[in-house]
């Protein structure tokens, strides 16, 4: 009996996820955004998503999306869900550690006062701009992936959503409802 329920939730669960999904897919297309303003959102959210700024991210997004009026919040936020819970984990910053090893020097190095503090400082910067190079790198390629799947979306979804939208009269049509 309670495996029903649990069952009959998670099934209502799925459909109002999946809902909301094609929600928000239907809002994109209504307001015919481009494949380009798609993808360019989704790879602005790509690189705030692989920045090492725990917990802020959300924040950072909507700065982006409340300064820059163009940039499509869906795909910024998309992206930014899909790349911080997953990808943004230690071996990102252990990546972004060794690259930053290759770009910046240590500050102090050998010196008797190079304390725990100044570790801590060098390390920060290194993860700090090795993220920076990944993240940049990152949403170019995401930029690239994510211009033809929206293009894609756009030519499925478009064509159901132009059938729902209501059509403009043809001129000729308009002087008669004139008339009347």
């Amino acid at each position: 009996m309670a495996h029903t329920k649990i069952k009959k939730r998670v099934h209502t669960k799925y459909h109002e996820v999946k809902k909301r999904v094609s929600k928000h897919i239907d809002d994109a297309v209504r307001l015919q955004k481009t494949p380009h303003e798609l993808a360019i959102g989704f790879a602005i959210g790509t690189f705030i998503a692989l920045l090492p700024l725990p917990g802020l991210h959300v924040l950072v997004g909507l700065l982006i999306v409340i300064l820059f009026k163009k940039v499509n919040k869906f795909t910024l936020f998309a992206a930014i869900a899909i790349f911080n819970p997953f990808i943004v984990t230690a071996p990102i910053l252990l990546a972004s550690n060794e690259l930053g090893k290759i770009f910046v020097p240590k500050l102090h190095p050998g010196d008797p006062g190079y304390f725990f503090i100044h570790k801590i400082l060098d390390t920060t910067l290194r993860i700090f701009v090795g993220s920076v190079i990944i993240s940049f790198v990152t949403s170019i390629i995401s930029y690239f992936i994510s211009k033809p799947v929206a293009a894609a979306l756009l030519k499925k979804y478009g064509q159901k959503q132009n059938a729902l939208l209501p059509q403009e009269a043809p001129p000729e049509q308009e002087k008669y409802k004139k008339a009347a």
